[in-house]
């Protein structure tokens, strides 16, 4: 796998999480009427990372992320 394709793996995965997070604060809010404290967390953690990732990877995975050339 050369550095190209792991970048994007990792960028892929990263979203993939974002998006996982969301429809888990969907099914906990399925039930109920208001969004609590942590489905709110969720959402606002999952734009947050989907607005940029990258730098999302390195500060809140912890993952040394540099785009490869």
């Amino acid at each position: 796998m050369t550095g190209k394709e792991s970048d994007e793996l990792l960028l892929g995965s990263a979203k993939y999480c974002t998006s996982r997070l969301i429809q888990k604060a969907y099914e906990m809010h399925q039930y109920s009427i208001t969004l609590s404290n942590t489905e709110y967390f969720k959402i606002q953690a999952s734009a947050n990372i989907m607005k940029d990732t990258k730098d999302s990877i390195i500060y809140v995975f912890g993952i040394p992320f540099r785009l490869s050339g």
